[in-house]
């Protein structure tokens, strides 16, 4: 009998437009009204979570930044995972060396350490990742470029950025080549004190090590008296491996996963685009009803 459900954002409950359908908001709400739980497990920070859900009314816990923070859905803390000051100091070097850019996580902010040019950057590479492809002159005119750049505070060195915030919770670099993402997370993933995951090919994401998806869920639901097996947990992209590897009663890939995801999942449900939350949803309730 699955008690959660946990369920990633972007790419799996949300449509390209970065909505939630009202079909999925429909079928959410029936697994609530049966008793089953919902968690957000998410690569996003809590606030920028929090946005897409705004007024459902579904009682959420919140796993965000990869597993680094966890909240339960009266809005207390349950976990925080930060990055040690000698782990930030660490990625920021190797990221150096392998000329990229990471952006920092804060509990209030993203952050870049370098120069406003070296932030547009790194903003402008994540853009050019996308599936809908564009000139650098068209990323630079798109509203959504220009709010995120200007949320992005630009610090001169690793000192004042550890000065910014106490807790960090994850190191974000999109790379121009797939190859060169590739090198280093190899390189970032020898680093001890850290994990290291994905969204793309593009992409490397870094938080303590003790911030991943799987990991995160497992202790909340063990907090809340579940077992593995009374969990559905469902995800797209790279960084939910750590989620869909573990032994939960059911693991779901979406259609657009890449095969690695597919391959670790349980089982896989339509695309995103094709509303697969609510389908799996659906079938999961008929099931356990039937």
């Amino acid at each position: 009998m699955i008690k959660v459900i946990a369920f990633d954002l972007d790419g799996t409950l949300l449509g390209r437009d970065h909505t939630v359908a009202a079909e999925t908001l429909r079928w959410l709400h029936a697994a609530r009204q049966r008793g089953i739980r919902l968690v957000v497990v998410s690569g996003r920070n809590e606030g920028e979570a929090r946005k897409v859900l705004e007024g459902a009314e579904l009682a959420l816990a919140w796993i965000t930044c990869n597993g680094a923070k966890t909240t339960d859905p009266h809005g207390e803390t349950v976990c925080v995972r930060p990055m040690t000051e000698k782990s930030i100091r660490r990625v920021q070097e190797t990221c150096r060396a392998y000329m990229e850019t990471p952006l920092w996580w804060g509990e209030r902010e993203q952050y870049c350490v370098g120069r406003n040019a070296d932030a547009e950057k790194a903003l402008r590479l994540r853009f050019s990742t996308l599936p809908v492809r564009y000139s650098p002159e068209e990323i630079r005119r798109l509203p959504a470029f220009r709010r995120m750049l200007r949320a992005i505070r630009v610090v001169p060195s690793l000192d004042a950025l550890l000065r910014e915030e106490q807790l960090f919770y994850k190191a974000v670099v999109v790379c121009a080549e797939q190859a060169a993402a590739a090198k280093l997370r190899e390189a970032l993933a020898r680093e001890p004190g850290v994990a290291v995951a994905a969204t793309t090919l593009f992409d490397v994401e870094v938080t303590d090590e003790k911030a991943q998806k799987g990991p995160a869920l497992d202790r909340l639901i063990r907090r809340w008296g579940y077992t593995r097996r009374e969990v559905m947990a469902l995800g797209d992209s790279l960084n939910d491996l750590s989620m869909l590897e573990m032994d939960f009663g059911a693991t779901v890939a979406m259609a657009n996963a890449p095969l690695r995801v597919k391959q670790v999942a349980k089982y896989t449900t339509k695309s995103n685009e094709e509303l697969g939350v609510a389908f799996a949803i659906e079938q999961l309730l008929a099931r356990q009803e039937g």
